[in-house]
């Protein structure tokens, strides 16, 4: 019996799938006081934990990717990689 192997997305991996003007984005984006409660957001140090969903108190958990830096077609293309289930809405 064949298993499929792990594959791992690294932050290299999902920066490598950003545009200039998204990656722009994200530099004016990577901190958690950019986030509003709600947003949506990859933790890219960490993206097996998957898509998250920022509080009214987020702590500060490295550099992060804000869906709303980025085109929807761009976060498809990650969440497709991701393998990680979207959260609740």
């Amino acid at each position: 019996m064949k298993t499929n192997p792990v594959v791992i997305l690294t932050r290299h991996d999902i920066l490598q799938l950003l545009s200039e003007t998204e990656l722009a984005a994200l530099g004016n984006a990577e901190s958690p006081g950019q986030l509003e409660d709600g947003d949506e957001y990859l933790d890219i140090e960490n993206p097996a934990r998957g898509v998250r969903r920022a509080g009214a108190t987020a702590a500060y958990i490295g550099n992060v990717l804000p869906k709303k830096a980025v085109l929807q077609t761009t976060w498809d293309k990650i969440l497709s990689r991701l393998d990680a289930p979207a959260p609740p809405s």
